[in-house]
């Protein structure tokens, strides 16, 4: 919808698009259903792994590469190794944008290109310019769950929804363990606690606050591209 309804394209190449279709199909590759908080708190391996930051956006990224690795699976092929690597840099910096703890960074980015008077909101022949637009529009569609027809959007919510209560349980039983072990002096360490992970995997954010975060976001970035029309 950003891309054919609010003039976005003639900022980006049609690499940067087809980029920024692979980014949105695999942003959330292999996501367990629970949340970064969660992982870092229990010590899982992937918080591990990642150092703590952004935890669930480098697992997706990093399983990303490695399904694009695959034969059968390899977009790259056909292009050359200057296409590749840029291609390459817009997916995995577009999946790493949709790290919710960013989502100010992306507005307060949109609203100071908005303000610009002089110059356009985003340079075509600059790569960055264009890797950015990217990652805001792949940010803003990862919040756009409500906006599709209702049964989807519901099937959506019901799922989220699931998925914050199983992490909270988990949260619950993690603090439950924590407390009886400082009580009791006991060896069990609060990683040691038992976190299964649910059988679904985690289709997009939706609910009433990411709408509100969704509108805030497709406005503005809707302002700054036709701006220049």
């Amino acid at each position: 919808m950003l891309i054919r309804h609010c003039d976005i394209a003639r900022y980006l190449t049609s690499l940067d698009i087809f980029s920024a279709l692979i980014a949105a199909l695999a942003h959330d590759a292999d996501h367990p259903g629970l949340s970064n908080a969660y992982l870092i708190a229990v010590k899982n391996p992937l918080a591990i792994t990642h150092n703590d930051d952004a935890v669930l956006e480098r697992h997706h990224a990093s399983t990303t590469t490695k399904i694009l690795g695959e034969t059968e699976n390899n977009v790259f092929s056909v292009m050359n190794s200057d296409d590749t690597k840029h291609s390459r840099k817009v997916i995995l910096a577009a999946i790493l944008g949709t790290d919710m703890s960013r989502h100010m960074e992306h507005v307060t980015a949109l609203h100071e290109r908005a303000e610009r008077k002089s110059v356009t909101p985003f340079e075509r022949a600059s790569s960055s310019d264009r890797i950015s637009l990217v990652t805001h529009i792949v940010h803003c569609a990862d919040l756009s769950a409500q906006t599709l027809p209702s049964n989807v959007s519901e099937e959506f919510e019901g799922r989220l929804m699931e998925e914050v209560r199983l992490d909270e349980e988990r949260s619950d039983e993690m603090i439950a363990l924590s407390i009886s072990a400082k009580v009791t002096h006991a060896s069990t360490s609060v990683q040691d606690a038992p976190h299964p992970l649910p059988n679904h995997r985690k289709n997009s954010l939706s609910t009433f606050q990411p709408l509100l975060r969704f509108a805030s976001l497709i406005v503005v970035l809707a302002t700054v591209c036709e701006r220049d029309c």
